[in-house]
């Protein structure tokens, strides 16, 4: 099997090839990713952000909902709203910074309908599941065999990314590793889904998000910044969005 093969590791039971010709899943990846979405990617520099000492009670409010796991309140997903101008992106760049000097963030998702990649679904989950790898190094060879075994994936629907490059490489991280999901970056960032040319594609995406983590118990906590465009507010409406969805709404009260 290893005849003449070289520059190889064997990582938790999975095989992986890095030949001086070849390209890792992971690279694969990253040539496919929207860089730009990060929050700290040179696009968006400088990028929006809390003046020091300002916001700080809804800042406080974010945190307290990320940090504190015995609050009777544990809903994984945040929604914050509000309409164009209220701070939003502000308030959720300065959320990602404060996380990332805190190890707690996994991945950030910036959309933006004047730049190309930024401004449809299409390279959003590859984008996330790229920064789960780096966060979550124990999940980094689950990730980057899905795409070692079928590099398509990069073109498939969201909904069968998310399936392959998230949910089955955490859910086989949990099954080996156990409790270590506990030092794990928890927050993911979206902002601006409004942003996201596609009204049926802001749907898509907040219905994998639910499914991952509604269905698929991932444990992750999710902040959503965007504007209560139509089909955004009828989603978070729903009923039984209240299970796992706390609004939180950018008004005079937090200004």
């Amino acid at each position: 099997m290893f005849e003449g093969s070289h520059d190889f590791v064997i990582n938790g039971g999975i095989f992986a090839s890095h030949s001086t010709t070849g390209t890792t899943g992971l690279q694969w990846l990253s040539q496919n990713i929207a860089v730009d979405a990060f929050h700290d990617s040179a696009a968006r520099f400088p990028p929006p952000r809390c003046h020091p000492d300002t916001r700080e009670a809804i800042l406080s409010r974010i945190m307290d909902w990320i940090c504190d796991d015995r609050h009777r309140d544990r809903r994984p997903m945040m929604w914050l709203y509000g309409p164009a101008g209220a701070g939003k992106s502000a308030i959720a760049q300065t959320i990602a910074e404060r996380c990332q000097d805190e190890k707690r963030l996994a991945a950030s998702f910036f959309f933006s309908r004047g730049a190309a990649r930024r401004r449809t679904e299409k390279n959003f989950v590859i984008t996330i599941a790229y920064q789960l790898a780096l966060s979550i190094p124990e999940a980094k060879p689950y990730i980057e065999r899905a795409v070692d075994d079928d590099p398509s994936i990069i073109s498939k629907a969201i909904e069968v990314q998310i399936r392959l490059l998230v949910v089955e490489p955490i859910h086989r991280v949990l099954q080996i590793h156990h409790s270590s999901h506990c030092h794990w970056p928890e927050l993911i960032v979206v902002d601006g889904l409004d942003e996201c040319e596609d009204a049926n594609a802001q749907c898509r995406i907040l219905f994998i998000i639910r499914s991952v983590l509604d269905r698929d118990s991932l444990p992750f906590r999710i902040l959503i910044a965007c504007r209560p465009e139509p089909d955004i507010r009828d989603f978070f409406n729903e009923g039984n969005c209240q299970r796992y969805c706390q609004r939180l709404a950018l008004d005079n009260w937090y200004s």
